[in-house]
């Protein structure tokens, strides 16, 4: 089986898509709340081998440090104290944290990470320079945040060289396309849980970096505005990353 990286897990909603189209998983979740609920809800999968759940903060180091969990939201809890995190009731716990470039060194080729991590992925992914690129995961995304040209830049940097902007939430994301093109067929309708399709089943136009970094905070406040005028919530997005030849 295939593997697939899922960092920031919350409670396996991603995970679950991904096994069930049958790839392997290891979850990464620095909850230690969420981390048990992982181990409880897939204790059959854990035993057959096809998930591994690691209870640990992914970081640009290996430290211990303040995560901010937050009790409204367990989505939003977060490493860096400017982030959602604090905008509501929230505790102050100490978790273990270690290098991406960790986790892809231990359990060796994958195919595509997904990572949602509240504001540490450009100290993460810069990680990724010190790995040997055979090991780098094909596909990778992650949540566009406020410094998401710098992460662009790095994960350009690191070899990545085809992109595309994803809009998240529940109604947005498009429904696995059957025949599937990654993996098996799953029928699924996401929910604002989720993290949608990946690889070859992303509906849109892969760009290369001058393309994407010219347009992408144009496409991104297009769907502000469109949002503003429906009445609806402010938008969040992915962003999908492709290294090698398509």
């Amino acid at each position: 089986m295939k593997l697939i990286f899922d960092i920031g897990a919350n409670s396996g909603h991603d995970a679950d898509f991904y096994m069930k189209k049958g790839f392997k998983v290891v979850s990464v979740e620095a909850d230690p709340y969420l981390s048990d609920r992982l181990k409880n809800r897939f204790a059959h999968e854990i035993a057959t081998g096809q998930l591994c759940v690691e209870n640990v903060g992914v970081s640009g180091q290996e430290a211990t440090l303040v995560f901010y969990k937050n009790f409204l939201k367990d989505d939003w809890s977060s490493f860096d104290k400017s982030s959602k995190a604090t905008r509501s009731a929230y505790e102050m716990i100490a978790v273990r944290t270690m290098p991406l470039s960790h986790f892809i060194n231990h359990y060796g080729p994958s195919y595509y990470l997904k990572m949602d991590i509240e504001g540490f992925e450009k100290a993460a992914l810069g990680t990724l320079f010190h790995v040997d690129k055979a090991l780098l995961p094909r596909y990778l995304s992650f949540e566009a945040n406020r410094d998401l040209l710098e992460i662009l830049n790095v994960v350009h940097g690191i070899g990545y060289n085809r992109f595309q902007l994803v809009r998240q939430g529940e109604g947005h994301l498009q429904r696995p396309p059957k025949p599937a093109l990654e993996g098996s067929y799953h029928q699924i309708k996401f929910t604002g849980y989720h993290s949608g399709c990946f690889g070859r089943e992303l509906p849109g136009e892969w760009r290369g970096f001058k393309e994407i970094e010219a347009t992408i905070l144009v496409d991104i406040e297009a769907d502000y505005q469109r949002a503003a005028l429906a009445g609806s919530n402010a938008p969040w997005h992915d962003v999908h990353c492709f290294v090698g030849e398509m």
